[in-house]
C-alpha cells in the first residue's frame, strides 16, 4: 500500500518535531501542516543510520526550576531549551523570582527570591501554552506559596491524581 497518510490534530510540542527531523533525516518523508503531519510512503532501502541530538527536556528543566523555589534554593540549569520554555518562565516572572539567562541554555535561578504572596493563575494548554505535564509541578510550588492559586487544564481536565498525595502530606486544595 503506497498512499500517503494524514495524521490530524498532531501534537504541536517542539519534542515531536524533534522527532520527524530525526526520521527524516534517517530517510523518512513526513510534513508538518499546522497540527496535521503528512506520512509519504518510501521503501525499506531509503532508511539509514543518522546521528541525531534529541533537544533537552523542556519539561524536566522547569521542573527543576520550579523545585528550586519550593524549596527556597539557588539552582544552576545547564542546557535548558529556554526558546521552548517561554510559559513556565513566566510563571517565574509572575512570581517575581531572580533568575538570569546565562547563555548556551543555562539558568541561574534564585528560588530565594520571589514574592510568595503573588497569586498565580495557570491554565495548562496545548504548546506554546503552559505543559500540562507541569501541572502537577506547578501545584506543588503553589502548596507551598502564601496564596490563593488556580490551575486549570484545558488539555487533561482529569488529570488531578496528584491532588490526592498532596493533600496526604498537607496540601490545603480545593
Amino acid at each position: 500500500m503506497n498512499s500517503t497518510v494524514t495524521i490530524q490534530n498532531a501534537a504541536l510540542e517542539p519534542e515531536i518535531d524533534d522527532v520527524i527531523a530525526f526520521l527524516n533525516k534517517a530517510g523518512t518523508k513526513i510534513l508538518r501542516n499546522g497540527s496535521d503531519l503528512i506520512v509519504v510512503p518510501v521503501s525499506n532501502q531509503t532508511l539509514q543510520g543518522v546521528k541525531h541530538k534529541p533537544i533537552y527536556d523542556r519539561i524536566q528543566a522547569s521542573s527543576y526550576a520550579f523545585a528550586s523555589v519550593a524549596v527556597r534554593k539557588l539552582v544552576l540549569l545547564k542546557n535548558c531549551p529556554t526558546q521552548f520554555m517561554s510559559e513556565p518562565l513566566q510563571v517565574l516572572d509572575r512570581l517575581k523570582c531572580a533568575y538570569y539567562l546565562l547563555g548556551a541554555g543555562d539558568i541561574l535561578i534564585d528560588g530565594r527570591v520571589f514574592d510568595e504572596h503573588q497569586s498565580l493563575e495557570m491554565i495548562a494548554r496545548p504548546y506554546p501554552g503552559f505543559p500540562t505535564d507541569l501541572q502537577p509541578i506547578l501545584a506543588a510550588l503553589c502548596c507551598t506559596l502564601s496564596s490563593k492559586n488556580i490551575i486549570r487544564d484545558m488539555v487533561m481536565p482529569c488529570r488531578t491524581n496528584y491532588v490526592d498525595e498532596l493533600r496526604k502530606i498537607g496540601a490545603e486544595i480545593s
